[in-house]
């Protein structure tokens, strides 16, 4: 499957429909009123409350159908507010937000994983961060995720393990070189 990768500083309706199709591709909720609660927990910050500080990168087949998709925020800080009230653990690293003040989130479709199509993805988030200047970019994940090993392969090298009650978090981060 051939793929172009292309930014997007708005999303038409369709683009938002299957990036949210991507989302829960993987996900099993016990009703719609849960589902609707968790996309707008991890979602809503980038889709409603500051879409203008969200940059999509989407991966496209020829049909113009989204495969992938990686969001880039690259003040972190502008986003503490918006996530307050959503997630608490969106805080439990923001100390380390001026070193690292962009952050990410990718996603494919299943038939897209282990093709290449998510590195191809973090490449253009690399030169897209190096050429405005951004200093460094992370992540947060479960340290026993499957996806550990693909950041590392992408360049996220800087851990550091925290924790959230009694779930740990595990900070990803790279600097970014100019």
């Amino acid at each position: 499957m051939k793929l172009s990768i292309k930014p997007a500083l708005q999303l038409n309706s369709s683009e938002v429909t299957q990036i949210m199709q991507i989302f829960n591709a993987d996900l099993n909720f016990e009703s719609e009123q849960k589902r609707e609660a968790f996309e707008d927990r991890w979602m809503g910050p980038y889709l409603q409350d500051l879409p203008s500080e969200t940059l999509f990168f989407l991966a496209k087949d020829d049909d113009d159908v989204v495969q992938g998709y990686l969001l880039l925020a690259q003040d972190s800080k502008l986003f503490l507010e918006a996530f307050s009230n959503r997630a608490k653990s969106y805080q439990v690293f923001s100390d380390l937000f001026e070193e690292y003040p962009a952050h990410l989130h990718i996603n494919l479709t299943p038939n897209c994983r282990g093709q290449g199509v998510g590195s191809k993805l973090m490449k253009s988030l690399i030169v897209h961060l190096t050429e405005q200047k951004v200093e460094g970019v992370h992540l947060v994940t479960s340290p026993d995720a499957r996806n550990v090993s693909f950041y590392r392969s992408n360049g996220f090298l800087v851990e550091e393990q925290r924790p959230l009650r009694s779930t740990p978090l595990l900070f990803m981060g790279q600097k970014i070189t100019r």
